[in-house]
Formats: C-alpha cells, structure tokens, sequence
C-alpha cells in the first residue's frame, strides 16, 4: 500500500524501511544495551537483524543464517589454514554466485542477494582476518590492525553478520572495529555515549534523504527504457552522449542515497567514530562509503575511487590487492582487483566492461600525470591562479563523459539493452581509451622534451613530514595510508604523533632493470629534534639485493656493479656521484603543496663536499671508531665505536664527557628524560665537543647539542657511567657532514657541508 501510494517498488520501500530503522534501532541501543554484557548486545542486535531480513526477504533469511554458520565453522576449525581463505570464497562468493544465477532479471533486483553481497565480503574478510591472527608475528603493521588472534563464537558471528547499520547496504567494517565498539572503546573519556554524533548523523541522514528524492526525479525524467528510443537515437551524438552523463549522474544518487542513510545510522549508534582530528574533536568517518565533496567536486579518477563505495575498495585494498605482491606488479594486481569485483557483482558481460575501462582509465591518468610532471613548463603553467579553473573543468568534463560512456553497460545490465545505445555513440570511450590515447602517448613521450626529474635539488626531508610521495622515474603519485607496508614499504612515523603514523604506498621501482630494492623496512620519525631516522632490515642475508644501498643524510647513493663487481666508492665514485636512481618528492597533504624532495642515487655534489672514506667497525656497516673526544681544551682519552647509523635525537657518552660540561653552570638532572638542564635564560655558553676518528677531528658547537624544551634548555647527552666508549654519534653531526655508507666494502664517508 505505501508503495503503491508513491508509485515506487515494493521491494524499494521495504529496503528503504530496514534502512531508516536503523536511526530508531540505534537509540535504542544508545539507551539501553551499548554498556550492557557483550553477549546482551550481541543478542539485541541479532533479533534486529533477523526481523530486518524477514521483513525484506521472508524465509530466504536461511541463505544468510546457513552463511553465518559457515563463518564461524572456517574461522573456528580451519583458522590459520590456507584451506579457510578457499573455503570461504566457495562458501559465500560461492553462494553468491548461485544466487545470482537463479534470482537475476532484465533489472536492478532487490532480493536476497541484495545483503547478501554486503554478507559475502564481510564474512570473507573476516575469515582472513583471523587466519592472520594466527600469523600476527609475521605480518606486515597493516594487517596487524585487523587481525583477529581470537575467533568469534556463533553468536558473536551473527552479530557481526546480522549487525542493522551495516548488514542490508553496508558499510563494511571490520571485526576489530565491530568489537572495539562493543567493548565501549568508542565511549568518551568519562565512558558515556558521545553525544557529538548527533549533528553528523543528522547531516548524513539529510544528505541521503535530498540525493534520494533526486534520484527518484531523476528516474522519472529520464528512464532506463530512453536509451532504447527513438527519441535517444534521434538526437545528436552530442545530446546522446550527454544524456548518458546526466542519466548516470542520477543513477548513482540511488547508492548515494543509501549509503548515508546507513552512515548515519551508524554514526547515531557509534561505530563510525574514527579518533579526533588535529583539533582535538570527534571524528565520524570510521565506516564512510561516500565523500560527497569529492564525489562532487573531484576533477580526476583518483577522486572517483577515494570518494564512492570507500566500504568495499578498503576490502579489496587490504584483502585482495595486498595479498598479490606475489605477482610484483602493481599493474596487474589492480586488474586483478578489479575482476574480482566485477565477478563479485555477477555474471553480466557489462560488469566486466565497465571495470577494464576503469583500468584503462587509471592508466591513461598515470601516463598523463607523467608528461605533465616531465614536459618543462607545462605543471608550472597549469599550476597558475587564472589556470586552475580551467583544469579543474576539464578534468571533471573528461571524467563525467567518460564514466557515463561506460556506465551504460552497467545501468542497464542486459547486453541487449545496452548495445545499441553504446553503438550510437560509436564506441567513443572505448576508441579513445584503448587505441588513440596510447598511441598519442607514446608519441608525446617520443617527441616533447623531457626533463631529467633528477634535476630537482635535494633537499633535506627531515623538516618536512610528508603525507603524500612521488616517487621514481617516472615520477609518480603515491598516497600514504597508516602503519601500511606495501611491497617495498616505507613506514613513516610520527614522533610527535604516532597514531598520525602513515606508509608510502608501493613504492616503485626505477626502469633500472638492473638494480633491485631492499625487501625491508625503512622507518622515518619525525621526533621532537627534527630528524629523520632510517633502518634497514636484513640488509646483510638478502639474496635479492644486486646493489648495495649507500645513504646518509644530505644524499644516498648506489654502489653500482661493472661487469660483476662492486664500484669502489674510494676509486671510481666521481663518476656515479650525479646518477640518481630514484627521487622521493615530499608533499604536505594538509596545506597541498609540495614541500621538498629526496633522492636515492646520487650524492647532492652542490651542497656537499668531497668525501673521506673510514673503514667501519664491525660487520654492521654503520659503526665508526673513535679515538676519543675532547670538551673545549679538556681531554676524553677514553676511545669505543660510535654508531653513526642510527641518527637519534640524543646520543650517549661517558660520564667524564658530560662531567666536563657541568662545570659551567648549575645543571640539574632530569629522571624522566635522562638528561640535565638549566632555564634557557640563564644558560650558559658551552665549549664545543670534538670527536677524533682515525685522527681527523669533527667539532661540534654548542647548538647542535643543547635542545630547547618549553623554557628549559637541555644538554642533550646521555651518560653512560665509566663505559669506554661512545656510543651513537648524534644527529646533529649529520647537519655537518654529509654521510654516505657502502655496504659492500664496508666504509663510512663523511663530507663536508658547503
């Protein structure tokens, strides 16, 4: 009757109702059940979600209970064993599949299908989360954050399953989230409900109501059935071509629609909370499917995939493309992605369709970015105040007509309701996509001027924390995501933050074929003493390296091999000095500009200058021997080795090293950072420390030893009693000198700064 009444489907309004009784679900639960006995919650929100399904699908609910005893079977019985990850896809995508088989029509179909998508991907996440739990030791910091080390009972499965702001049109989100929340993780500090979801879920409530009703408009003015008209193929191949870009434009509002009603559910009862912001406020984008600004506003298809369907890219990013590093290609693991995607919507030949010309679009945007990145002028032209309009109306022109090309074959599902609306436009996206723009890239790769990427100075990264990379040549758009280590993964962490502690996603290679990366980790923190600290791991036992890495602080560089053997960097290093290998370009995420560089491959010979090489102590790679220091004209004839790798904010001495430094003024000892200090304002000035390697003196004056803290000033050394050595020669001594370590021979060279 109530359909009948708005002359929508049955089916529609009854999703749309399971959906919209999500708001008065979750007060319920704010008010009754979120501090209650997990197990209590667990049942509330199962008895929900059976009423929910019943209400929508009546006794079909059997496909999703037979689903959920399959999940806690394999994550029970099977976990840890590669035969789960198998047996959930036969379970659930399986499942799926069939379903799709005998419950397809010509249409959209709500049906028990509908959730059960949302189910399948749940379920199959949840399974490799907890077969990673199984492995926590040796997973990459990524997959630590989902990784489930104690399988969820039945009822905890239903629950997570049957959950009502999430199991009918997503979001999807993981079991360690779903947990935290009912743990009460998400209360605020005095373990009450946060009341600060309110307005947000407010926002996103009205946000899904005004794209719903244009989406309803929207299917009035234009139907599916136009595009198989006399009308449609009687217009201009301009209007049939924009017609398509309107009609997908409202076709999408219909997930739009659905995807915030569900958010705001989910942020009214609590499991969207996401942290605080840099303001100290409320976060509630834990479980997003849609960034309706980007959505809207974003001018290239990178834009596209971070702002829609967020829910389902996450699980395909952390359970299906990072677990294709086997296949060492970035390329193909992102085809492969989207296959599975396409499979995992159904059987329809414009699933396929759509989802290789998405591949084919991304690439063309690469290739573009590429020439725009290396043509001299052209990313300084574009990057002009009158420009920038301009840029961003073409790119949004380019990718509205190319999504609503190929969002035909999608839209109307059926190969014989698409064909000829995609003839009457001549094939235009496919023509442009697959054959004129590769052959126009390749010509203006062949015939514009390219400048050598590496011309950018160096610069030294240490001040500038960075959130996105570009890195390589060619140079190339990298996005950092949290504690996310990619095929060659770069952790970069945050001292002053480490929950702000982001990783550089996939690293790339040069087209270098004859040098391979590390499989290790480099760690950069930005501690409260700016500096960047690098870590190689198992540099020593990797087969894989065919060229040594040589780095520092002002440069890296390779020892490069010549007929099968290591360069000596004492004999024929001038020659490679100015070959780079590979660039980092540091950007700012927050003010979007683009804050320096950093480069793997040749020594920065403008600023710094020639090199003295050391012999280094030990098999590590990193230690130099020291004869001893000297404070001011007093001696410290006590020699060790000291650590000139690890470049840490505070250093470690002898006793009789600081003892000297004492002596000029009224120090007192600080138990918490292990160090002495005195008021800023009556500090005194101190002599410079020298350290003797092999001989050769390095001084070092007194700013680069004494740390401002609030209105405290700090001799920033740590004693280590009557120990003969010093050990870890500090940071500071790298703004002095230029360091570069071979692995290979084993030597340290230092350069001066110009």
């Amino acid at each position: 009757m109530v359909a009948d009444g708005v002359g929508a489907r049955e089916d529609g309004v009854r999703l749309l109702l399971t959906v919209l009784a999500g708001y008065p679900l979750s007060a319920a639960h704010r008010c009754f059940f979120y501090k209650k006995d997990p197990q209590i919650q667990h049942a509330f929100f199962v008895a929900c979600g059976i009423v929910l399904y019943f209400f929508n699908y009546g006794f079909t609910i059997y496909h999703s209970l037979i689903s959920i005893l399959f999940a806690y079977v394999i994550t029970n019985f099977l976990r840890g064993k590669n035969e789960a990850v198998w047996a959930a896809h036969i379970a659930f995508l399986g499942h799926l599949l069939v379903g799709y088989w005998f419950a397809e029509t010509d249409t959209y179909d709500i049906t028990w299908t509908t959730p059960f998508c949302i189910m399948c991907l749940r379920f199959i996440g949840l399974v490799m989360d907890v077969y990673d739990g199984q492995h926590y030791d040796s997973l990459k910091a990524d997959q630590k954050l989902t990784a489930i080390r104690d399988p969820p009972s039945l009822l905890e499965t239903a629950a997570f399953g049957l959950f009502f702001t999430g199991t009918l049109v997503g979001p999807q989100f993981s079991l360690a989230r779903f947990r935290a929340f009912v743990n009460g993780d998400f209360l605020d500090e005095q373990k009450q409900v946060r009341s600060s979801g309110l307005m947000p879920s407010l926002g996103r409530f009205v946000a899904g109501v005004f794209y719903m009703v244009i989406n309803q408009w929207g299917a009035v003015w234009i139907p599916d059935s136009y595009f198989n008209s006399e009308a449609y193929f009687n217009a201009s191949f301009f209007w049939r071509w924009t017609w398509a870009v309107i009609w997908f434009r409202l076709t999408m509002y219909r997930y739009c629609a659905a995807w915030l009603l569900s958010e705001g559910g989910a942020i009214l009862n609590g499991i969207a909370y996401n942290g605080k912001d840099e303001k100290g406020e409320d976060k509630w984008d834990g479980v997003r499917d849609i960034h309706i600004s980007r959505w809207e506003f974003g001018h290239d298809y990178n834009s596209v995939v971070l702002s829609f369907n967020c829910g389902t890219n996450t699980f395909a990013k952390n359970h299906i493309f990072r677990r294709l590093r086997w296949l060492n290609s970035k390329p193909l693991a992102h085809l492969s992605v989207l296959m599975y995607l396409a499979v995992w919507h159904g059987y329809h030949l414009g699933y396929f369709l759509l989802f290789i010309f998405e591949f084919s679009c991304m690439i063309a945007q690469e290739q573009l970015y590429f020439l725009i990145d290396r043509v001299p002028g052209w990313k300084e032209f574009n990057q002009q105040a009158w420009m920038r309009p301009i840029c961003w109306l073409t790119g949004k022109m380019i990718i509205s007509y190319s999504m609503g090309f190929a969002f035909l074959t999608f839209g109307l599902i059926k190969t014989r309701l698409w064909y000829k609306p995609l003839f009457s436009l001549y094939g235009i996206g496919y023509i442009l996509y697959f054959v004129a723009w590769p052959i126009l890239f390749q010509v203006l790769k062949r015939k514009l001027p390219l400048k050598n990427i590496y011309e950018v100075p160096i610069v030294n990264t240490s001040r500038y924390p960075g959130i996105e990379i570009k890195i390589g040549s060619p140079r190339q758009l990298i996005y950092c995501e949290y504690l996310n280590v990619e095929f060659y993964g770069m952790i970069i962490v945050d001292g002053y933050d480490p929950t702000k502690s982001i990783t550089a996603k996939n690293i790339t290679l040069t087209d270098n074929n004859d040098f391979t990366l590390m499989e290790d980790t480099i760690y950069i923190s930005n501690v409260p003493l700016p500096n960047y600290r690098f870590k190689f791991l198992n540099y020593g036992s990797s087969n894989k390296v065919k060229k040594r890495l040589v780095h520092g602080n002002c440069n890296l560089f390779m020892g490069r091999l010549t007929n099968g053997t290591m360069v000596s960097p004492v004999k024929e290093m001038n020659q490679y000095l100015d070959q780079a290998i590979l660039t980092y370009y540091i950007r700012n995420f927050t003010a979007d500009v683009e804050m320096g560089s950093m480069t793997w491959g040749g020594v920065d010979t403008k600023n710094c200058g020639n090199f003295k090489w050391y012999d280094s102590y030990g098999e590590s790679g990193w230690n130099l021997w020291f004869t001893g220091a000297s404070v001011g004209n007093e001696s410290i004839p006590q020699p060790g080795y000291g650590d000139i790798y690890l470049t840490d904010a505070a250093f470690s001495a002898p006793f009789s090293l600081i003892q000297n430094l004492l002596n000029y003024g009224n120090f007192v000892y600080d138990d918490l950072r292990g160090m002495y200090s005195m008021p800023c304002s009556t500090f005194p000035k101190l002599p410079p420390i020298t350290f003797f390697i092999e001989g050769n003196p390095i001084t070092v004056q007194q700013d680069y030893y004494v740390t401002q803290i609030y209105d405290d000033c700090y001799i920033n050394i740590e004693a280590q009693g009557s120990l003969p050595f010093i050990y870890s020669l500090p940071y500071y001594i790298q703004r002095y000198f230029c360091v570069a370590i071979n692995y290979q021979s084993l030597q340290i060279g230092l350069a001066p700064v110009k």
